[in-house]
C-alpha cells in the first residue's frame, strides 16, 4: 500500500518530490555553497551572464578527474571542490537555471543537474550518463535546455562524422565497466546507435576571427572541442568568453590543474593541441526554458517518533481546529480532498524522510536546539501536499498550513520538515493559530 502512496506523491507532488527522491552524493559544505551563490547571485549579477557569472565563481578550484565514479550505485554527485571539465561545465549551467528560474535551495540545483546530466532527466543505472558529449548535447537539446547554434555557412564550414566506441573497447579505464561487464553491450549500443551521424563545427582555424566573423559564437556559450582521437567525439568542452576581442576559454584545465578563463585567446591554445578539431557550440535556452512557479504547489513532512497516525482524529482536529471537513477513516491509508481547483492529499509514509534531508536543515534551526536530535530520531513521516495549478496561491497556501498545523497534533509527532526549514511542533502551530 505504501508503496502506491510514494508514486502517487510523486505524480503529485512534481519537482518537489522528485528532487527529493534523487540519490545524492555531497557534503554539507557543497549545498551551502550552492545555497550561498545562488543567494548572492540574485544580489550581485545584474546584467551579466549567469554562465560566466558562475563560472568566475569556480575559478581556481582544483582539477581532479572521475569525481563521479564514486561507490556501486549510480548516484547524482554533487562535488563543487573538485571538478573535471564536464562537471564544471554542468554545475555552471545548473547555477545559472536555478538563477532563471528564482530558485535558491539545493534541491532545486540537484533537480536541474539531474535533468542535464543524465538521459531524458532520470537516473537509471551508469548507462543512463551522458558520457560523450554528443549525446549530452543531443540529450540537452531535446529536454529545452540548450541549443545547437549551427549554420551551413561560414564559420560552420567543416563536418564531423561521429564513431564513437572508446568506452566499449577500452572498459579498464572505467571503474564501473571493470566491475560490471554487463554493462558494456547497452553502452556499446548507444554507442552504435550514434554513430554515422554528422554534425557541422567551427574548424580551429577559423578561432582567430574577430567578433563580427565569429558572431555565432558569443560569450557564455558551451563549446565542445572536436576530436581526431579514434573512438571519441569530443576531448575537451567549456565555456566561451569575449575579452578585448578576442575568444578565450573559461574551463577546468588538466594542464594548469584547475579551472582557469585562459589568458591566451582560444585560437592559441587550440594550435597547439594537434588533437584539437575545432568547436561545437551549445547555447543555454534559458528564457526559453523558463518555468511557472507559482503553481500552487506546497509539500511538507510531519516527522513520526513511530510508524502510526490516527486518520479520524486529524479529521476531527481539522474541523474543531479550522472547520475543515476530510474523510476521517482509520485504514492507515491516505486522505483525499478536493475543495474546489485545490487537491489536498495526506499520506502516511512508513519510511524516513530521504537522503537525511530533514537531519541536514534541522541543524539550521538556532532556535530549537534539539531539532537534529528530534529530526534524526523520525522513523516515519506524514506527507502533506496542497495542489491547485488555477487555484489562489494564498489561499492554498492557508490550506495548507492549516492541516499542517492539524497534523502536528498526532501523537507521535516531532517536527515538521518543509521548504528547506525544520520546526518544532509547538512553534508551527502557534504561527499557523493566528489564522482563526
Amino acid at each position: 500500500m505504501w508503496i502506491k502512496l510514494v508514486l502517487l506523491f510523486l505524480l503529485l507532488c512534481g519537482i518537489s518530490a522528485k528532487a527529493a527522491s534523487v540519490p545524492v552524493q555531497y557534503t554539507a559544505s557543497d549545498s551551502l555553497a550552492v545555497e550561498r551563490l545562488l543567494e548572492t547571485g540574485r544580489k550581485e549579477r545584474g546584467d551579466e551572464n549567469r554562465m560566466i557569472y558562475y563560472g568566475k565563481k569556480f575559478l581556481d578550484v582544483p582539477y581532479v578527474a572521475h569525481t563521479l565514479e564514486v561507490g556501486d550505485e549510480e548516484k547524482l554527485v554533487v562535488n563543487l571542490s573538485q571538478m573535471d571539465c564536464t562537471t564544471f561545465v554542468e554545475y555552471v549551467a545548473a547555477l545559472s537555471m536555478c538563477d532563471m528560474k528564482g530558485q535558491g535551495r539545493f534541491r532545486d540545483f540537484c533537480d536541474n543537474l539531474t535533468r542535464i546530466r543524465y538521459r531524458n532527466g532520470v537516473i537509471d543505472g551508469y548507462a543512463s550518463r551522458l558520457h560523450y558529449f554528443t549525446w549530452w548535447g543531443e540529450d540537452n537539446e531535446k529536454m529545452n535546455i540548450v541549443e545547437e547554434i549551427v549554420s551551413d555557412e561560414a564559420p560552420f564550414t567543416a563536418v564531423q562524422t561521429v564513431q564513437i566506441d572508446y568506452m566499449s573497447s577500452h572498459p579498464l579505464l572505467y571503474k564501473r565497466l571493470r566491475s560490471d561487464a554487463g554493462l558494456i553491450p547497452l553502452i556499446k549500443e548507444y554507442e552504435r546507435a550514434t554513430n554515422g551521424k554528422q554534425y557541422r563545427y567551427i574548424p580551429k582555424s577559423r578561432l582567430g576571427g574577430t567578433r563580427e566573423q565569429l558572431a555565432s559564437v558569443c560569450s557564455g556559450d558551451i563549446v565542445s572541442i572536436i576530436t581526431n582521437k579514434r573512438g571519441l567525439d569530443t576531448s575537451h568542452v567549456g565555456i566561451a568568453v569575449w575579452q578585448d576581442g578576442h575568444l578565450h576559454l573559461m574551463h577546468a584545465s588538466s594542464l594548469k590543474k584547475k579551472v582557469v578563463l585562459d589568458s591566451e585567446t582560444f585560437y592559441n591554445y587550440s594550435k597547439k593541441q594537434a588533437s584539437q578539431l575545432g568547436i561545437r557550440v551549445y547555447r543555454m535556452k534559458l528564457d526559453m526554458n523558463k518555468e511557472d512557479n507559482s503553481t500552487g504547489a506546497f509539500v511538507a513532512s510531519v516527522l513520526l517518533s513511530e510508524n502510526k497516525w490516527d486518520t479520524r482524529k486529524l479529521a476531527n482536529d481539522c474541523i474543531t481546529d479550522w472547520n475543515i471537513e476530510l474523510p476521517g477513516n482509520n485504514d492507515g491509508g491516505s486522505l483525499v480532498a478536493m475543495m474546489g481547483d485545490i487537491t489536498l492529499v495526506v499520506a502516511l509514509m512508513p519510511t524516513l524522510v530521504p537522503n537525511e534531508e530533514a537531519e541536514y536543515y534541522a541543524s539550521a534551526n538556532y532556535m530549537w536546539k534539539n531539532a537534529v536530535e528530534a529530526a534524526k530520531s523520525h522513523k516515519a513521516h506524514i506527507l502533506i501536499s496542497v495542489l491547485g495549478k488555477d487555484a489562489d496561491l494564498l489561499e492554498a497556501g492557508k490550506l495548507f498550513t492549516k492541516v499542517v498545523s492539524s497534523c502536528l497534533k498526532q501523537d507521535h509527532a516531532i517536527a515538521v520538515y518543509t521548504d528547506g526549514a525544520v520546526f518544532q511542533p509547538q512553534f508551527y502551530r502557534e504561527v499557523a493559530s493566528f489564522m482563526q
